[in-house]
């Protein structure tokens, strides 16, 4: 059976990774960035809502302060917004 949201999937799960400790800020931003970039038009298909919550939280809110964060901060921060996301769009992890 062919996964609904495949795409809101994936992006869900580089944040839960990188919350588990798998990744550094650097590299999480960068590739949440891309991955996003790449898939968001996919993401918008499959749902609009989750694909809005997902850029301004875990993006705008969230990996757009790799830079600025430490690691543990940021790490809190990517938890912080993840939670939302969930909690808002009623997503099992």
């Amino acid at each position: 059976m062919k996964k609904e949201t495949p795409n809101i999937d994936y992006m869900l799960s580089l944040a839960r990774d990188y919350i588990e400790g798998n990744g550094n800020p650097l590299t999480f931003e960068l590739d949440y960035g891309y991955e996003l970039e790449k898939r968001y038009d996919a993401m918008v298909k499959e749902d609009r809502r989750v694909a809005e919550l997902i850029f301004d939280h875990l993006v705008r809110e969230g990996s757009d302060y790799a830079t600025s964060e430490s690691g543990d901060a940021l790490r809190a921060r990517i938890k912080r917004q993840y939670e939302y996301v969930m909690s808002v769009s009623r997503r099992r992890s």
